[in-house]
């Protein structure tokens, strides 16, 4: 199965309609299976004197209120649904982080979504979760910030969702049941995808930590992927190799815009690059059975040694080391053979500079 690469515009639209069918069309273009934006209202997400967090201080140059910026990058249900039409128009995937309950009901009733994503910062937003599980579909959730048993405490919320019923009201202790139940676990199984992530912006790679994936997915019995907040694109690369099946890479057409999220972001070509890298790493993995690959099929017989006489062997004559040498190309009897037929009669004759084929014993072909 190929790693499902999503291009997070996220608020790199900066507010503009026109941007945002710019940016579809870059993941587009280099090869992204999915888009995807943030929908959220402004008002319903941060409180009135939130200040801004210091990564969007540094990346933006000022200081301020959180809500006001956030209120510059909001766009309507209206937007969405012309992007949504605009990436049908180009064949890739719309989809939309949202940070509400009812933004999340609104995207998943207009749009035929992928995945429903949940941000790193609600992880613990317990009644977002509850709704998007409602609406059982595969869910992203990204785990910056979070520890295992946080992650867990999420994930028994999803069971929960999944497999609640009318009787039985949220409540922690309502969270842990459905966790045990393997009703619960199947359903997070089949439906969660864990994407390791280090909430900042951009993020080092000392950071990274994305051998973390293996513990996820073990830990958990869920598949999981890589949300990649660093400059460059070396970890996605790396994550894809560890067994990623879902990558998620900030996109931008330019990082020298103004806005919180650009330079920790890809510029198209890089971007691009990165999708080509992935795929090749991809092709690279193969499968995990050893076995002789087509392109190399034809180089065996020049590459691989042989046994050759280099003297008139004649038939019944006892073949002795003198007699023959291991020499290139292959299509004599194999050296591994070479101790069996020396001290033997020959079963024909051999003039000098021609290839050994004796009977020898067979071969063992199954490792133990």
């Amino acid at each position: 199965m190929s790693c499902f690469i999503i291009a997070e515009a996220g608020v790199n639209h900066n507010g503009s309609l026109q941007t945002a069918f710019e940016l579809v069309d870059c993941a587009t273009e280099c090869g992204a299976d999915a888009i995807k934006f943030q929908t959220f209202k402004a008002s319903r997400l941060v409180a009135t004197n939130t200040a801004m967090a210091s990564y969007q201080e540094q990346n933006l140059g000022q200081s301020g209120s959180q809500l006001d910026m956030l209120r510059s990058l909001e766009l309507s249900m209206d937007d969405f649904l012309k992007i949504q039409q605009h990436c049908q128009k180009r064949k890739i995937y719309f989809m939309t982080t949202a940070f509400d309950t009812e933004s999340l009901h609104q995207v998943v009733k207009y749009f035929p979504l992928p995945y429903i994503k949940i941000s790193s910062g609600d992880l613990v937003d317990a009644p977002l979760l509850l709704a998007a599980a409602s609406h059982q579909l595969p869910i992203l959730l990204s785990c910056g910030m979070a520890d295992i048993p946080e992650i867990e405490t999420a994930l028994s919320v999803l069971a929960y969702g999944f497999t609640k019923t009318p009787d039985t009201p949220p409540s922690l202790a309502a969270f842990r049941t459905s966790w045990q139940n393997p009703a619960g676990r199947k359903m997070v199984s089949s439906l969660v995808t864990l994407l390791q992530c280090t909430t900042s912006y951009p993020a080092p790679f000392s950071d990274i930590n994305l051998r973390a994936m293996k513990t996820l997915e073990q830990t958990f019995n869920v598949q999981t992927g890589f949300s990649d907040h660093t400059q460059g694109i070396e970890a996605s690369i790396a994550a894809c190799a560890l067994g990623a099946k879902v990558i998620e890479k900030h996109i931008t057409l330019s990082k020298d815009m103004q806005g919180p999220d650009h330079i920790a972001s890809t510029e198209p070509d890089e971007f691009k690059k990165m999708i080509r890298s992935i795929r090749n790493v991809e092709a690279a993995l193969g499968v995990s059975n050893k076995q002789i690959s087509s392109s190399e099929k034809n180089n065996r017989l020049p590459a691989r040694k042989s046994l050759r006489a280099i003297t008139h062997i004649k038939k019944g004559q006892i073949i002795t080391e003198e007699d023959i040498q291991i020499i290139r190309p292959g299509n004599g009897n194999t050296p591994f053979a070479y101790w069996d037929i020396i001290g033997t009669p020959a079963s024909q004759s051999y003039p000098p500079d021609t290839p050994l084929n004796e009977p020898i014993p067979a071969l063992p072909t199954n490792a133990s």
